[in-house]
């Protein structure tokens, strides 16, 4: 079963039941890196909001349910401020963590972020990497456990995954890899797992749940990315057909 709905995840969550969710797979906004889908006047308010979020999908998590959210490392340039780690102290107050995955885009190469140029005056940082934080909600093993594939399993346990950003973003503005949600999900789920992403953007989740045959629900607020969503599950399943 793979459910797409519209609407804000933070009313649609209240009607999920509690405690039915296995895994929860998202990227939420990258606070205001990109304005066409994500603006919050200060920092202090998306926190908030993340704070809210995070505390929700505690709420419909299972006590032996995880979740993996990708969050950049930070943003800006100056100040540069540490996203990641306040994601992290967030986290903590619902969640045991477990560890976290750099995600390297290998994306860098030939570019300059122009703080200063071939100087040591005012050089700045190329973000190559995003961060995948993993933790669980109260017990970390579960029953309905898959075998996974002695290479594969040898490397979803490194903390670096090596995949190439999306480069398609003629619809959405930061498409989420589908080998990186098809990963996490086999890494961090079993049989007749239940998988929501609360804010799913281009339905990256959905997707790989298709194709991993596990049961999704996916929380789009955005109307024009809740229709592609949909249009991308629909000429899957007509591939199928």
């Amino acid at each position: 079963m793979i459910d797409i709905i519209l609407g804000d995840c933070l009313d649609i969550m209240k009607d999920i039941p509690k405690g039915s969710i296995d895994l929860i797979v998202t990227s939420p906004p990258y606070f205001n890196a990109r304005p066409e889908y994500s603006s919050w006047e200060t920092y202090d308010d998306y926190l908030t909001f993340m704070h809210k979020v995070l505390a929700n999908m505690s709420k419909v998590l299972s006590l032996t349910g995880r979740i993996a959210l990708n969050i950049p490392d930070g943003y800006g340039r100056n100040p540069w401020i540490p996203l990641y780690a306040d994601v992290c102290k967030l986290m903590q107050e619902q969640y045991i963590l477990r560890g976290s995955i750099v995600w390297n885009k290998n994306n860098g190469a030939g570019k300059t972020s122009w703080g200063s140029w071939r100087s040591s005056s005012n050089p700045c940082i190329i973000d190559e990497h995003e961060m995948i934080i993993v933790a669980h909600k109260q017990y970390p093993k579960i029953d309905n456990a898959c075998e996974i594939d002695k290479e594969l399993f040898f490397s979803l346990v490194h903390s670096v995954w090596n995949i190439k950003a999306e480069t398609n973003r003629k619809n959405h503005p930061a498409p989420f890899p589908l080998e990186i949600a098809e990963r996490l999900i086999t890494f961090l789920s079993g049989e007749n797992s239940i998988i929501l992403d609360p804010l799913l953007g281009s339905g990256t989740t959905a997707l790989a749940c298709r194709n991993l045959n596990r049961s999704c629900i996916g929380i789009e607020i955005n109307p024009d990315y809740y229709q592609l969503a949909k249009d991308r599950l629909s000429r899957v399943q007509a591939q199928l057909l």
